[in-house]
């Protein structure tokens, strides 16, 4: 199992402004089936957050490394 972030910028759409979802799964497509079954897409095949990333390459943004205000998890879902 794998961990993917799903973060949110701060659009009146998302359903969390800053911070991210983490989704444990097998794969990204699974991740995102999980992910869209608690927050469905607004638009048609768009899913409702800014960026989804694999937790080595989340790791990696800045908002990770440098910014404790977008660095909050605010649900943890799994497979």
């Amino acid at each position: 199992m794998k961990e993917y972030y799903f973060t949110f910028g701060t659009s009146e759409q998302f359903p969390f402004k800053k911070g991210f979802v983490v989704v444990i799964a097998d794969n990204k497509n699974r991740a995102v089936e999980i992910f869209n079954a608690h927050y469905p897409p607004v638009h048609k095949d768009i899913i409702n957050c800014a960026f989804v990333y694999d937790e080595e390459a989340f790791k990696e943004t800045n908002m990770f490394k440098e910014y404790s205000d977008w660095n909050i998890c605010h649900r943890v879902l799994e497979q």
